[in-house]
């Protein structure tokens, strides 16, 4: 009786010291949206978090997006993680250029590499497979087709395009956006005076007011965010340019971008998806691939 009663405790404690596994759960955001997009959850408070490869990101009031393995947060604007560390800026946006799927409320999903985005209001836009925009912008720049409902919808590789108030785009050779964006995702550089430079592949982004991220080399963005995503240049006089793999795209207004060769919008958006330069001078530029971005007043 006593051994049995020295050896019982010993079980108990055993028992109550056995770790109990732990179940990764879903994710939700309390005012706009909580994303899992690759294995782990994400929130949001009252923007979006997102999830892009395989760790949670969260943002307090706009986004949080992981672009490769570690977390980003900001507390206002964006984090987001790029190649394997982290970033963060205090205003503007998180954006996850990698492989998976992104969406914003109101500002801007993009996807740059190989899955879908969305955005409710502002836009969502794919490099890879597909993209939809409720009210902005849903772009497809690799093999699908795209739809916006107000604003527009394209198709960067192979198939057409067609926006309902907004746009042509294209990926293939040139495009540029007087008001609006042109962007270039794959070998020059984007600038942006007042709204975003993002680097997406290596190096360090900063943003005087908002955020600058670089993914492989600098970005800068004097109030907002320039990005560079992948080699060369954009730039956006006041709103957005973004070359998203080779060549040109313009809009006057608003955005016009070209799958294949050319195509342009006046009040819309133009962004070049496949090889060259977009520059926006009211829009957004953005550089996805190497180089730096920045955009004059907008966002790059």
């Amino acid at each position: 009786m006593k051994l049995s009663q020295a050896i019982l405790p010993i079980f108990m404690l055993g028992a109550v010291a056995s770790p109990v596994p732990v179940k990764n759960g879903p994710l939700h955001g309390d005012t706009a949206m909580a994303r899992r997009a690759e294995a782990n959850a994400l929130h949001g408070d009252t923007a979006m978090s997102r999830r892009a490869e395989a760790n949670a990101l969260h943002g307090d009031t706009a986004m949080a997006r992981r672009a490769e393995a570690n977390a980003l947060h900001g507390d206002t604007a964006m984090s987001r993680r790029a190649e394997a560390n982290a970033l963060h800026g205090d205003t503007a946006m998180a954006r996850r250029a990698e492989a998976n799927a992104l969406h914003g409320d109101t500002a801007m999903a993009r996807r740059a590499e190989a899955n879908a985005l969305h955005g409710d209001t502002a836009m969502a836009r794919s490099v890879e497979t597909d993209l939809h925009g409720d009210t902005a912008m849903s772009r497809r720049a690799e093999a699908n087709a795209l739809h916006g409902d107000t604003a527009m919808a394209r198709r960067a590789e192979a198939n057409a395009l067609h926006g309902d108030t907004a746009m042509a785009r294209s990926v293939e050779t040139d495009l540029h956006g007087d008001t609006a964006m042109s962007r270039r995702a794959e070998a020059n550089a984007l600038h942006g005076d007042t709204a975003m430079a993002r680097r997406a592949e290596a190096n360090a982004l900063h943003g005087d007011t908002a955020m600058a991220r670089s993914v492989e080399t600098d970005l800068h963005g004097d109030t907002a965010m320039s990005r560079r995503a992948e080699a060369n240049a954009l730039h956006g006089d006041t709103a957005m340019a973004r070359r998203a793999e080779a060549n040109a795209l313009h809009g006057d207004t608003a955005m016009a971008r070209s799958v294949e060769t050319e195509l342009h919008g006046d009040t819309a958006m133009s962004r070049r998806a496949e090889a060259n330069a977009l520059h926006g001078d009211t829009a957004m530029a953005r550089r996805a691939e190497a180089n730096a971005l920045h955009g004059d007043s907008s966002m790059s």
